[in-house]
């Protein structure tokens, strides 16, 4: 009952992140986002996923880099110094979660341990909240600003 939850808890909160309705302009940083996190959110809906299925991160890595060196390329005041610092940590915490973690770099002992704590899954919750934290409205006014 709470994996169902959960679950269906995430496909909500897609629904929040593409919108209800459908769009006719969208921009291409909206789109990212959105791809993103739907890609992402594959590996949390569908649990019999293998070791290889995690690359559907790469969009929400990617996303995630360009809005942190966009925002601080620009010195982003909206965002705020202490936010991007956030952001920055969550990242950080769960690229230990999600790489640090595996059997190559801790051995197999302690990859099991990691395995059986689903730390990749934890990981990958971080990056989906740091996704929230990240919106595409502030790529898109500054970019604006700029042109």
């Amino acid at each position: 009952i709470i994996t169902n939850s959960v679950r269906l808890l995430f496909i909500i909160a897609t629904l929040c992140f593409v919108g209800w309705k459908p769009r006719r302009e969208i921009s291409n940083y909206q789109l990212l986002w959105e791809l993103s996190y739907i890609c992402m959110i594959i590996t949390l809906i569908f649990p019999g996923q293998q070791k290889y299925a995690w690359v559907l991160l790469l969009p929400a890595s990617a996303y995630i880099v360009h809005f942190l060196i966009f925002t601080f390329k620009f010195n982003l005041n909206e965002l705020g110094n202490m936010k991007w610092k956030i952001i920055l940590g969550l990242v950080c915490f769960a690229f230990v979660l999600m790489t640090i973690t595996t059997d190559g770099i801790i051995g197999r002992p302690l990859n099991k341990i990691a395995g059986h704590f689903k730390l990749i899954t934890y990981g990958t919750i971080i990056i989906s909240v740091v996704l929230l934290l990240c919106p595409p409205k502030y790529l898109i006014r500054k970019k604006e600003e700029n042109i």
